[in-house]
C-alpha cells in the first residue's frame, strides 16, 4: 500500500526532441494489469544528453496505482507510441524492469499531549499540541517520506498528560528548556507506556511538544534503540524549501534513534546528541545523501500534493545542488533533511525486510547492533531472562541520574504482581540491550534491593542509553523480579548511595467507590474512591480504565493525589458496555489496588477522518487523474481502511472507497470532495476540501461608493 511513483529516463539523436508522450503498462505473471496501459504525468523534451535527472521534466513519471503494488511486476515504458515524432526507428522506444513488491511491517504509534508552559513557569501560558490540530496529520504523514513502511496505525490522547504531582502542594511543572525537562518528559512517556496494555501489541509512544516553546534549540528526544520519544511539533518550511516540513521530519528523526540509528556527522556537531554512526559512507566535511553521480541515487517526494505542492520535488545527490534540490541524511543535523539510501536501508532490516547494500561499510559492532535491535531477547542473558519471565512479583523503578554530578532520585517505585504484557516484554528487550547500547560510564550506576539488616540482595545495573541525547540527565525505567526480603531500594554509584525508597512495614488499602457498576458515563464522569495507609505516610493514585472488563487496561491518571478523578475527556476511554475502572493505590513502596464490582457503559466516539490529498484549492485538467488520499481513526476500531472509507463529489456523487482511490473523470467545475469513515457501531466522521477541475472560479472585487 506504499504511495509508489515511477520515472524513465530518455535520450534522443542526433538532436532534442519537443513534445514527446509516453505510458506504462504492468504486468503480472505474464497478464496485464487492470488500468495498463497509464499515460506520464507529464509531456516533455527528449534530449541527447538524456538531460538532468534532478529536473522532473528531464524524464517521465507515472503514478502507479495500489493494484500494481504487490507481487512481482513487470513495468514497461512506451516513448512516443503514438507516433506523433515520426522516426526512422521505433526499436528502442521501449524498455522493461521486473520487481518485487515485499510487505513491510506496520508502524504503531500513539500520540500523547503534554501539558507545558515556557520555562516550566506556571504564570506563563499552558501550551499543548493535540492531535485534532488541523496541522497535525501533516506532520504525520511525514514519516511515510523517511520510513519504508506500508502504513502508520495511529491513536491520540485528546486530554494532556500532566507531571507528577501537578497540584497543590507540589505545583510540579516540566521545563523543556532544560536536560532535566526534557529527560523528565520522556521518563512519564516510559510510565505511561508501562501502565498500559491496550490497542495492539508493541506501539511507539511519542509525545507533542507545543511549537512555541523554548526547547534550547531541541527538536526532539527518542530512546535508541527503544519505543519512547518526543517531537517538537513545528508545521512550517523554517526558512528551507516548501517540501521541508520541520515538525514531522523530527518525528521521523527520532523515530530513527527507536529503530535502533545513530546521528549521522554531517554538520560536525551531531556527537553532543549522542553517538555518531562511523561508517555512514558519506560524511562530514563533504556530507551527502549518496556519491555523487549523475545517474545514481536521487530522492523524489511521492507524496508532494499533501502538502499542496503542483509537483514531486528531486532531491540531488550534490551536495552543492541549489535550493529546493539540496538534501542531507535524516539522521545528521545539516537541513533540509532527506532519507539516504543508507539509512533506508537500514531501517529495512529494522521493518523485516533484508537488505545487504551496504555490508561493505559495516564493523562487527554493527553488525552486532543491528542483530540485537532486531531480536534483543536472543543476546540477554538467560538466567535475568528467565528469572524476569517466572517472576510472581516485581519491582518497578523509574528516575533520573546526572551522570556529571553523581545524583539521583526516583520518580517512581511499585511493588507489583501483575505488570502489562508490553512492560515484561520491553524489560526482557533492555536485558538484550544493555550488551551494547547501554551508556559507558567509569562507575556504572546500579538498582540495589537491600533487606531489613542492610544486605544487599540483588544488584542490577541501571540501563541508561547511550543515544538518546538526553545531555547530562538522564531518565531510566526497570522492571525486575522482586528479591524476597527487600525493605529498601536503592540507586548506588559504586558503593555510595544516591537515593533510596523504603518499605513501610504495611501495604495501603483502596477501595473504589465509582463507578462500580451499572453506571452510564457522561461528560465530567468522575472516579471516586476511600483508601487509607496504616503507617500513616501519604498515598498517590494511577487510574486505569478497561473497554474490555479487564483483560487489558490502559493509565487515564498517574500519580494523583486526594479521593477523586474527573476524566478530562470520554474521547480518551474507548466505547464499550463491559467498562471497568482501575484504581492503584501507593505508599512509595507498597501498592493495593481495587477495581469495579460491576461494569458500566461508556458512550462510543465517532472517527475521526481526515484528507492528505488533494489539498483546499487544487486545481486539475479535465480528464487528469486526480489521485485521493485519506486516512481515519477510531478511539474503539483503531485505524480504518477499505469500505470504511468513502469519497464523495457533490458535483458527481458517489467516487468510490479506500485510503486511496485515482480518480480521471471528474466533470469540469468546482467539486467539494468529501470523505466519509464508518466505524464498526454505524458512528461516522467526515472532511471536506474543494478542488478545481478546469479553470478555478475568480473573484471580481468592484469598489463601494457612499453617499455622502
Amino acid at each position: 500500500s506504499r504511495y509508489t511513483r515511477a520515472r524513465a529516463y530518455v535520450s534522443s539523436t542526433p538532436y532534442n526532441v519537443s513534445s514527446v508522450r509516453a505510458r506504462l503498462r504492468a504486468y503480472r505473471g505474464g497478464v496485464e494489469l487492470a488500468g495498463s496501459p497509464r499515460g506520464a504525468n507529464n509531456i516533455i523534451t527528449v534530449r541527447t544528453d538524456g538531460g538532468n535527472r534532478v529536473n522532473l521534466n528531464d524524464s517521465f513519471w507515472f503514478y502507479v496505482p495500489p493494484d500494481w503494488r504487490s507481487g512481482t511486476v513487470t513495468f514497461r515504458v512506451e516513448v512516443n507510441y503514438d507516433n506523433a515524432v515520426p522516426e526512422s526507428n521505433i526499436g528502442n522506444n521501449s524498455l522493461s524492469r521486473t520487481v518485487t513488491f515485499r510487505e513491510s511491517q506496520e508502524l504503531n504509534l500513539v500520540m500523547v499531549p503534554l501539558h507545558l508552559h515556557n520555562h516550566g513557569n506556571r504564570n506563563n501560558p499552558t501550551l499543548s499540541y493535540y492531535a485534532t490540530n488541523s496541522a497535525f496529520t501533516s506532520l504525520l504523514w511525514n514519516i511515510l517520506r523517511f520510513h519504508p513502511i506500508s502504513r502508520i496505525n495511529w491513536w491520540y490522547y485528546e486530554s494532556a498528560e500532566y507531571p507528577s504531582f501537578h497540584g497543590w502542594p507540589f505545583y510540579n511543572e516540566w521545563d523543556v528548556s532544560t536536560s532535566g525537562g526534557k529527560s523528565a518528559i520522556l521518563s512519564a512517556i516510559e510510565w505511561k507506556n508501562f501502565w498500559t496494555w491496550d490497542w495492539v501489541s508493541r506501539l511507539h509512544w511519542m509525545g507533542m511538544v507545543h511549537p512555541s516553546l523554548d526547547t534550547d534549540g531541541g527538536l526532539g528526544l527518542g530512546n535508541r534503540p527503544g519505543w519512547n520519544s518526543w517531537a517538537k511539533m513545528i508545521n512550517s518550511h523554517d526558512g528551507w524549501p516548501d517540501w521541508y516540513i520541520t515538525g514531522g521530519n523530527s518525528m521521523s528523526h527520532e523515530l530513527g534513534h527507536n529503530k535502533g540509528l545513530q546521528h549521522v556527522n554531517c554538520s560536525g556537531n551531531e556527537s553532543s546528541g549522542g553517538s555518531t554512526d562511523p561508517n555512514y559512507p558519506w560524511p562530514y566535511p563533504n556530507c551527502r545523501l549518496s556519491a555523487v553521480d549523475t545517474s545514481g541515487y536521487y530522492g523524489f517526494d511521492v507524496h508532494y500534493q499533501i502538502w499542496g505542492l503542483a509537483s514531486p520535488t528531486v532531491l540531488s545527490n550534490d551536495p552543492a545542488a541549489s535550493s529546493p534540490n539540496q538534501a542531507f541524511p535524516l539522521m545528521g543535523y545539516r537541513r533540509p533533511r532527506w532519507i539516504s539510501p543508507y539509512e533506508y536501508c537500514k531501517l529495512l532490516v529494522q521493518y523485516g525486510i533484508s537488505c545487504g547494500l551496504f555490508t561493505q561499510f559495516e564493523t562487527a559492532q554493527q553488525r552486532l547492533e543491528e542483530a540485537v535491535t532486531s531480536n534483543p531477547l536472543a543476546f540477554a542473558d538467560p538466567g535475568e531472562l528467565r528469572a524476569l519471565q517466572q517472576a510472581t512479583e516485581y519491582i518497578a523503578a523509574g528516575g533520573l541520574i546526572s551522570i556529571t554530578a553523581g545524583t539521583a532520585e526516583f520518580n517512581g517505585v511499585y511493588q507489583i504482581d501483575n505488570p502489562a504484557p508490553d512492560a515484561r516484554q520491553e524489560a526482557a528487550e533492555k536485558l538484550g540491550y544493555r550488551r551494547v547500547f547501554g551508556l559507558q560510564v567509569e562507575q556504572p550506576f546500579t538498582l540495589v534491593q537491600v533487606n531489613a539488616s542492610g544486605q544487599v540482595l540483588d544488584s542490577r545495573e541501571i540501563y541508561l542509553v547511550n543515544d538518546d541525547g538526553e545531555g547530562d540527565v538522564q531518565h531510566f525505567l526497570e522492571l525486575l523480579p522482586l528479591a524476597p526480603g527487600t525493605t529498601r531500594v536503592q540507586i548506588r554509584q559504586g558503593d555510595k548511595v544516591l537515593a533510596e525508597r523504603a518499605a513501610s512495614p504495611n501495604p495501603p488499602t483502596v477501595q473504589l467507590l465509582a463507578p462500580n457498576g451499572g453506571e452510564q458515563l457522561g461528560p465530567g464522569a468522575t472516579v471516586r474512591w476511600s483508601a487509607s495507609d496504616p503507617d500513616g505516610g501519604d498515598l498517590t493514585f494511577n487510574v486505569l480504565y478497561s473497554a474490555d472488563n479487564g483483560q487489558s487496561w490502559r493509565l487515564i491518571g498517574m500519580d494523583l493525589t486526594g479521593d477523586s478523578f474527573e476524566i478530562p475527556s470520554l474521547t480518551d476511554l474507548p466505547g464499550s458496555s463491559q467498562g471497568r475502572m482501575r484504581v492503584v493505590a501507593s505508599d512509595g513502596f507498597h501498592t493495593a489496588q481495587d477495581d469495579s464490582d460491576g461494569t458500566f457503559s461508556v458512550p462510543g466516539s465517532p472517527p475521526l477522518a481526515v484528507i492528505l490529498e488533494p489539498a483546499t484549492g487544487t486545481s486539475a485538467e479535465p480528464g487528469s487523474l486526480v489521485v485521493l488520499q485519506g486516512m481515519a481513526t477510531d478511539v474503539e476500531d483503531g485505524p480504518l481502511s477499505g469500505t470504511r472509507l468513502s469519497w464523495r463529489s457533490d458535483r458527481d456523487g458517489d467516487l468510490g472507497t479506500g485510503e486511496e482511490l485515482a480518480v480521471e473523470s471528474l466533470s469540469q467545475g468546482t467539486h467539494q470532495i468529501t470523505l466519509t469513515a464508518t466505524d464498526s457501531d454505524g458512528q461516522s466522521g467526515s472532511a471536506t476540501v474543494t478542488i478545481y477541475v478546469g479553470t478555478p472560479p475568480t473573484r471580481l472585487y468592484l469598489p463601494i461608493l457612499a453617499r455622502p
